[in-house]
């Protein structure tokens, strides 16, 4: 199945948004989920923004063994989401590793990014990470970073692995990376 949000005045969902397997959720427009809402993407399902800007509070990706594809976000090329709030990624399917394509960018102050599962690798960031948002590291999984960030932002790894694969992942040079007892 698939929603497509399209509201001319106002938010659609005010409250938290929950996609179970292959569902697909597109924007029509921009702005159509309330910031303080927590958006959960099922393994196979996909959140489309469909090169619009939209900002909400949590984002949370689960991939199972069983899913036949992983569970995505993709802000498109010209598209931005913002977290006010955390990024939670399970991954439990070494073939369908949840995934984040586009722009992101972190509003100031404190954000977590969870990486667990069973797998090496619980989240494939191929979004380009902005904004001077921290954040931190944790769970066992590995956080792939394959995009040319310009975030100006303190990036600490707390738990697991920050498998870096360009030059650029780390950002800017005016926001340090450090490395904590459990990395």
């Amino acid at each position: 199945p698939k929603l497509v949000l399209d509201k001319q005045s106002g938010v659609a969902v005010t409250g938290n948004l929950v996609m179970e397997r292959q569902c697909i959720l597109a924007l029509g427009r921009s702005e159509q989920i309330g910031d303080n809402s927590t958006v959960r993407v099922g393994g196979g399902s996909a959140f489309l923004l469909q090169d619009h800007a939209e900002s909400i509070q949590s984002l949370e990706l689960t991939t199972d063994s069983s899913d036949s594809g992983p569970a995505i976000l993709d802000a498109g090329s010209g598209g931005l989401l913002g977290f006010y709030g955390n990024i939670t990624a399970i991954g439990n399917n070494s073939s369908q590793i949840p995934t984040i394509k586009g722009k992101i960018t972190l509003t100031p102050g404190e954000h977590t990014i969870y990486v667990g599962g069973s797998v090496y690798a619980g989240l494939d960031m191929q979004a380009q990470i902005l904004g001077d948002g921290n954040f931190s590291k944790t769970g066992n999984s590995a956080l792939l970073l394959t995009a040319s960030n310009s975030c100006n932002s303190t990036i600490s790894v707390v738990q697991g692995i920050l498998d870096v694969r360009h030059f650029h992942a780390l950002g800017d040079t005016a926001g340090p990376t450090q490395l904590f007892g459990g990395a």
